[in-house]
């Protein structure tokens, strides 16, 4: 799939690319007055994977709320599905989060936002089963910013929610997701997780707002795993003494292992943190802000004949097009499993039964791995 500068796609012209993930690239496109807007062209030729785009977008469109980007359209170009945005001239969350800890009152106000573009979206009937920051854009406003989630691509769309209806994309015994922020369930199956998961990945983000670091790292998939199914994590209050009650309270809920005992919705987690006012003062009060990251800098589109390598014969491109970190919603190192290149599947399911063979030392881990093997 190739759009060049100058090229008009619909009412729409292209400006420059924003980023690449392993099945799109996002460009920044702008509409007959001007207005800048994002474009995420599907080049993946799976059809599973364009259907997934197309629910994806349309359940997003449907919902409008200031801390979720907006879907202004779907459409096909080129034969390919589109999803037409609202622009985000900010970083994301995760290179936000890189410049260091921000000060807690920014980092609650950060929270507050996301927690409550959750909420609407859950309101909605959306699950989104794949929050992490790297997910949050950043909208500039007011001398700070406003979190947008983004990328609805793993949705659930629930009985009675914003659409229901159409072949199911989830099989059973899949897992997908990004390790340091899946819930423990979603590691065996994800097609049965509901709103809950949302609320432990809330929790690692809040963990993260509040200590600089992740609550579950680890070298490998299974290290990662094997933390998180235990409830293995360091305390927020032993790295930050002073840390509110209410916010380790919040954090302790929302990671917890059994489902039953996190909070069952956006509002009562909403209701621990802020519910008895004591942190209004400090939200409120003004404070030195870590540094923000250098500004977006859109990368040119470049043209076809200086590309290096052409679409596969699965649809992904040989050589990567130039992006820029903060864009590039799909294309980082803790990749989200379905969207890894099938090129790869080989080293993949290699590389983990081998993992498997040596490090499994419980039921409920070779339950794991083999949820992944079902996938590929």
């Amino acid at each position: 799939m190739s759009l060049e500068p100058g090229q008009v796609v619909g009412k729409y012209t292209v400006e420059s690319t924003l980023g690449q993930g392993a099945l799109a690239v996002t460009f920044k496109v702008v509409d007959a007055a001007g207005a800048p807007c994002a474009l995420k062209v599907m080049y993946s030729r799976d059809e599973n994977f364009r259907e997934r785009l197309r629910r994806a977008g349309e359940a997003q469109s449907r919902v409008l709320h200031p801390n979720l980007v907006r879907v202004i359209e779907t459409f096909e170009t080129e034969g390919a599905p589109a999803l037409l945005m609202e622009y985000v001239d900010g970083p994301d969350l995760e290179a936000w989060l890189k410049q260091g800890r921000p000060p807690l009152g920014a980092a609650l106000r950060m929270f507050r936002g996301i927690v409550e573009g959750v909420n609407a979206a859950h309101q909605a009937g959306l699950v989104h089963r794949n929050l992490k920051p790297a997910k949050i854009l950043l909208q500039h406003h007011d001398g700070g910013f406003v979190p947008k989630i983004n990328d609805f691509a793993l949705v659930k769309i629930n009985e009675g929610g914003a659409a229901k209806g159409g072949k199911a994309l989830t099989q059973l015994g899949v897992s997908f997701g990004t390790p340091q922020y899946m819930a423990p369930e979603q590691f065996r199956d994800v097609s049965g997780v509901d709103h809950r998961a949302d609320l432990f990945a809330l929790g690692a983000i809040l963990y993260e707002l509040v200590t600089g670091v992740r609550a579950y790292d680890g070298g490998n998939l299974l290290a990662i795993y094997q933390k998180s199914a235990q409830g293995q994590y360091k305390p927020a209050r032993e790295l930050v003494p002073d840390l509110p009650p209410s916010v380790s309270l919040a954090i302790e809920k929302c990671l917890k292992v059994d489902t039953k005992l996190r909070p069952d919705s956006c509002d009562e987690l909403v209701q621990i943190i802020y519910g008895d006012g004591s942190l209004d003062a400090l939200m409120a009060a003004k404070e030195e802000v870590a540094p923000p990251p250098p500004p977006l800098v859109d990368t040119p589109v470049l043209p076809e004949s200086v590309r290096t390598g052409a679409p596969s014969a699965a649809g992904a491109p040989t050589a990567p097009l130039p992006v820029h970190s903060a864009r590039a919603d799909a294309a980082d190192a803790d990749i989200d499993a379905f969207e890894q290149p099938k090129s790869r599947m080989p080293y993949l399911v290699a590389g983990l039964l081998l993992v498997l063979l040596v490090a499994l030392s419980s039921v409920g881990l070779l339950v794991a791995g083999l949820g992944y093997l079902a996938f590929y």
